[in-house]
């Protein structure tokens, strides 16, 4: 019997024996014909774990005339890809590239491929457990098609329990009535998890027959909780920031008990959290930051499953919170005029004093220091002369924002009505 786990010997090597996502690989289709005449261009292929993407590698080694390299961004270093551009740039012919994990690419790492594609050096196939846009850069992303891969269905992983029942491993084993429809159905999608399955079933009852109970057995239960209609960890991550932005926190406990459920990394949880604290809650209750901080810093000290009544605690109170996205409304707006061009001069008041001698005229004068004044401000303008009574911050009428939006009314009584 060959070395390597169940699901790794049943990875397929062409088109032929590749199973599921027929809306990319039936044929006909783009992805497909690609492959076929050995023309693929770079693309993204992302999707839940199980689907096939890694497996998408072994194909496209045996398809491509191009030379092959395959890698994975969770482990490869600088060394790695300064390897894998070197060699690239000395073969005679195109590198194809696949990159598993390709969602931790370091922006380091994402500009060296990006020089690599442009040089029509490389063509790349990154896997990633989600969609790319939030952590590849745009200008990767405008080089590469997104290719989505969806769960396998049910009639997709009993071909593969079929398939498996040929390996060594699974040799003399007969699966009674009932056990393909449970494991098929408590895998949800994930190829991964039923061939897992299948291999400990052999652990425990080779060369006998197989009954549900034995499959309940070696059923993990924790694995593979995102299913349902079209279900998965994108869709559900969402909906728990929906719930908390929308101030539900029946809903937000919901969504948060089916990514913990899922076995989400309690990471991924409070960074969600952290987001909507700032771009949500924001200085409406700016003490909500704190208590997100302060439950990641628990779950750190206690771990999970114990750490859950943490992040429950915060994101109810996100739910719960006054909201008021002004902050991130402003710098939104600070950042389109920059980008449209408004790159104004810093006021000659607000710039250092010259380092070279004598202080240049008008340069850095302004009178007392802020604790030498009876009011709040050392000057009577910060922005650009172009710009001096434009309003970008703009709080509202919830939580501590209210009272920001009194103080900044008395301060600022020329700009704010």
């Amino acid at each position: 019997m060959s070395r390597g786990t169940l699901a790794e010997r049943m990875r397929p090597t062409s088109l032929a024996e590749f199973v599921g996502q027929q809306h990319l690989l039936a044929p006909g289709r783009a992805l497909r014909e690609a492959i076929l005449h050995d023309a693929l261009a770079s693309c993204i292929v992302w999707g839940p774990p199980g689907c096939g993407k890694t497996s998408l590698a072994g194909v496209l080694a045996g398809a491509t005339r191009m030379r092959f390299v395959s890698c994975s961004a969770a482990v490869a270093g600088p060394a790695t890809w300064r390897r894998i551009a070197g060699e690239a740039r000395a073969a005679s012919g195109g590198t194809l590239l696949f990159v598993d994990e390709a969602h931790r690419l370091r922006p380091a790492d994402q500009s060296l491929l990006l020089s690599l594609l442009d040089e029509g050096r490389m063509v790349l196939v990154g896997a990633a457990s989600d969609a790319p846009g939030g952590v590849l850069s745009p200008s990767l992303l405008s080089r590469a098609t997104e290719c989505p891969f969806l769960p396998l269905a049910e009639d997709e992983l009993r071909t593969l329990v079929e398939r498996a029942l040929r390996d060594p491993l699974l040799e003399g084993m007969a699966l009674e009535a009932g056990v393909l429809e449970y494991l098929v159905a408590h895998a949800r999608g994930d190829a991964r998890v039923l061939l897992g399955a299948l291999e400990r079933l052999a652990l425990v009852r080779r060369h006998e027959n197989v009954g549900v109970e034995h499959a309940v057995y070696v059923m993990r239960p924790t694995t593979a909780r995102y299913h349902g209609e079209g279900d998965n960890h994108h869709d559900v991550a969402i909906a728990f920031v929906k719930s908390m932005r929308g101030s539900d926190p029946d809903a937000t406990l919901y969504w948060l008990a089916r990514l913990l459920e899922a076995g989400e990394a309690h990471g991924f949880v409070v960074e969600r959290m952290l987001l909507v604290a700032a771009e949500d809650v924001g200085l409406a209750d700016p003490f909500a930051l704190v208590v997100v901080e302060a439950a990641a810093r628990g779950i750190d000290r206690v771990g999970l499953p114990m750490g859950r009544s943490l992040l429950a605690e915060a994101a109810l109170y996100l739910a719960t919170a006054p909201k008021s996205a002004a902050s991130s409304v402003g710098l939104e707006k600070a950042l389109r005029d920059v980008r449209a061009g408004a790159r104004h001069p810093v006021p000659l008041h607000l710039r250092q004093r010259s380092l070279r001698g004598a202080p240049e005229p008008g340069y850095g004068q302004g009178g007392a220091l802020p604790q030498q004044l009876a009011g709040q401000f050392l000057f009577r303008q910060y922005l650009p002369d172009a710009m001096s009574r434009e309003v970008l911050y703009e709080p509202g009428e919830e939580g501590n924002e209210a009272r920001i939006r009194e103080r900044l009314r008395a301060w600022w009584p020329e700009k704010r009505r």
